[in-house]
């Protein structure tokens, strides 16, 4: 089944239910389910349908990942994507698990103790 966001189609029947990306900078892998990722694209920020490799790119290679500064268990993983950037905001899970709690593009990094850097 196709389904139209703007201008960028998404085959959902070829998404694995649960994604898994890592293990990460820090050593631990993120989970992005299919139906978070349909929730962020569709409702909280539809300008990130079409971008699932930045995604991806960002929670694998990140250029900065920061601690949050509302919680500590909530990491913030960003990527430069042309003059902004994508911030991941990943939940935590267990010691080895965490989850994609939403993605958004920003200008800036947040502040926040950093935990990785290239």
């Amino acid at each position: 089944m196709w389904n139209k966001i703007g201008s960028t189609r998404f085959d959902w029947s070829k998404w694995e239910t649960d994604t898994f990306y890592g293990p990460n900078a820090i050593g631990y892998r993120v989970v992005l389910s299919r139906n978070r990722w349909r929730e962020i694209t569709r409702f909280k920020h539809p300008v990130l349908a079409g971008h699932q490799n930045q995604l991806r790119k960002c929670l694998l290679d990140p250029e900065v990942i920061r601690v949050s500064t509302k919680d500590s268990s909530v990491h913030l993983y960003y990527s430069r994507q042309g003059r902004d950037y994508i911030c991941v905001v990943v939940g935590g899970g267990d010691r080895e698990d965490h989850f994609v709690v939403t993605a958004y593009f920003t200008r800036e990094i947040k502040k926040g103790a950093e935990l990785w850097t290239k």
